[in-house]
């Protein structure tokens, strides 16, 4: 290798192994193909390459109309009203909501303030470039960053890292094993922080069960006998 290459190599080999696991509340969902997507709340969990947490933050964006919020679709509906009856938005169901909503209405920060506060968090663990998002289907909110935090969008590694992406050959390979992820007990909520220390839970089942396994003598078998 010519001698003018080691100084490249070198900072190739010391590239910042932090992970950004990050999830919005938005206005509108994926497949809302005619809606524009608004950010309703942001989590951001900075861990190590070991999803060891170094940081975290999350925040509620305000400058929405109680009619805005009501005339939202019915996922918003069914999961983000109050908990209880008696406040501004009550349940529809008997099961209740998560209560985004109302802490939407009571928020006064602004876009351009939630950004500027999650590149401060982001840029004291990630240089620029290096750090990918991870996530259940990341890729949605970055397209979202990109339009609405371009600052942010700018900063961050091109490469992502989809939890969901996981599951999804996890349950067409080794669906016995997938199971024992999908029938855990867990408190879900559709709150951006919530799904934040999910995707973390996640990537740790993930780790332990596809790249540290304790493969059975059945599951090696079935994978032995696919095409590469």
């Amino acid at each position: 290798m010519p001698k003018a290459a080691w100084p490249e190599q070198e900072v190739r080999d010391v590239r910042c192994q932090n992970l950004i696991f990050l999830d919005l509340e938005l206005t509108s969902g994926f497949y809302d193909f005619e809606d524009e997507s608004d950010i309703l709340e942001v989590a951001v969990i900075v861990t190590d390459k070991d999803m060891e947490e170094l940081d975290r933050g999350h925040w509620v964006l305000g400058g929405f109309s109680r009619q805005h919020l009501e005339s939202l679709g019915d996922f918003h509906k069914e999961n983000f009203r109050d908990a209880e009856p008696g406040g501004e938005f009550p349940p529809f169901g008997p099961d209740g909501g998560n209560g985004l909503f109302s802490d939407v209405l009571a928020s006064r920060l602004s876009l351009e303030q939630v950004e500027s506060e999650v590149m401060e968090l982001i840029e004291r663990h990630c240089p620029l470039g290096e750090c990918p998002l991870v996530g259940y289907s990341v890729q949605c909110d970055r397209e979202v960053i990109k339009d609405k935090m371009p600052r942010l969008y700018r900063h961050l590694s091109h490469q992502i890292i989809d939890v969901s992406g996981f599951f999804t050959v996890a349950r067409y390979w080794l669906p016995d094993r997938w199971q024992d992820w999908d029938r855990r007990s867990n408190s879900y909520n559709h709150r951006a922080l919530n799904d934040a220390e999910d995707a973390i839970e996640a990537m740790r089942w993930v780790r332990q069960k596809f790249f540290f396994p304790d493969w059975t003598p059945q599951e090696i078998k079935q994978l032995s006998s696919m095409k590469f």
